[in-house]
C-alpha cells in the first residue's frame, strides 16, 4: 500500500476514535460541527455568574462529544477567566487511578497553566510546593539544588513523577500512602496556589486593561473623519 494513503487511513481511524476529544483550535477549525446546544450555552452563562463555590456536572454516553464541548468552553470563558482542564486520562492510568493522584495532577497543571499564561506566582509558594513534595516524593537533592527556578524544577520534577506513576507499578502502593497521610497538607498548597494563581491572573488583567481602554480610545479618534468606525470606537 502507498505509504501516502496509508498514512491517511491512519489519520481517519485516529480522528474517529470515540475517546478522542477536539482541543486546540486547529482541532476546533478542523473537525467541530456546530449542534443546538443549548445546554452547554447555558452552562457558559452560569459558569460567568456563578459563585466561586459553583460546582456543575455534566454527563453523556461515551462519544458524544463531553470533553471536546467543554474544552470549546474553556476556550471561551479565558478570556475574563482562569481557566484549567485536567484529563485523567492524560494524567494517569484510568484503570489504576487514586484519589491523591488527582491532586497531585490538578497540583501540576496549576502550575503548567500559570506558567503558560505567563503568570507571576510567588516563588516562595513554589519552594513550598517543591518542598512538600521533596519530602514524600523523596526529590533527590541534585534535582532540589540545580540552578533554575522553582517554577522549572517544578516542571522538571512533575514531568518524571507522571511517567513513574504510569510505569512503576511496583512502588505505586508506597507513593499513595506516603501522600494519604499528608493529604491535608497538599490540599493546603493546592488551595494556596489556586488563590495566588487566580490573584496573579487578576492582577495581569488590570495591568493590560488601561492599555485596551488607551488602544480603544486612540482608534476612536484616528477614525473620527469616519462614521462607520467611530461607533465601534467608543465601545
Amino acid at each position: 500500500m502507498d505509504e501516502q494513503i496509508r498514512a491517511a487511513l491512519g489519520q481517519a481511524v485516529e480522528n474517529f476514535r470515540p475517546e478522542r476529544s477536539l482541543d486546540t483550535q486547529a482541532d476546533f477549525d478542523r473537525f467541530y460541527v456546530q449542534r443546538p446546544l443549548a445546554a452547554i450555552a447555558e452552562l457558559g452563562e452560569q459558569v460567568r455568574v456563578a459563585s466561586e463555590q459553583a460546582k456543575f456536572l455534566v454527563y453523556g454516553h461515551r462519544g458524544c462529544g463531553k470533553t471536546s464541548e467543554l474544552n470549546r468552553l474553556a476556550h471561551a470563558l479565558s478570556d475574563a477567566h482562569f481557566t484549567v482542564v485536567l484529563s485523567l486520562e492524560t494524567e494517569n492510568d484510568l484503570g489504576d487511578l487514586h484519589y491523591t493522584e488527582l491532586l497531585t495532577a490538578l497540583c501540576r497543571r496549576l502550575i503548567y497553566e500559570a506558567g503558560n499564561q505567563e503568570l507571576d506566582v510567588d516563588p516562595k509558594l513554589l519552594e513550598d510546593v517543591l518542598g512538600w513534595f521533596a519530602e514524600v516524593e523523596e526529590i533527590s537533592e541534585q534535582k532540589r539544588s540545580a540552578e533554575v527556578g522553582p517554577a522549572q524544577k517544578l516542571s522538571v520534577y512533575f514531568f518524571e513523577l507522571f511517567g513513574q506513576q504510569k510505569a512503576e507499578f511496583s512502588r505505586r502502593q508506597e507513593r499513595r500512602m506516603r501522600r494519604q497521610k499528608r493529604e491535608g497538607e497538599l490540599l493546603s498548597l493546592i488551595n494556596r496556589l489556586a488563590e495566588e494563581v487566580q490573584g496573579a491572573d487578576l492582577r495581569k488583567r488590570q495591568e493590560q486593561a488601561p492599555k485596551t481602554r488607551s488602544t480603544l480610545r486612540c482608534a476612536n479618534e484616528k477614525s473620527s473623519y469616519e462614521p462607520q468606525a467611530q461607533h465601534w470606537g467608543r465601545e
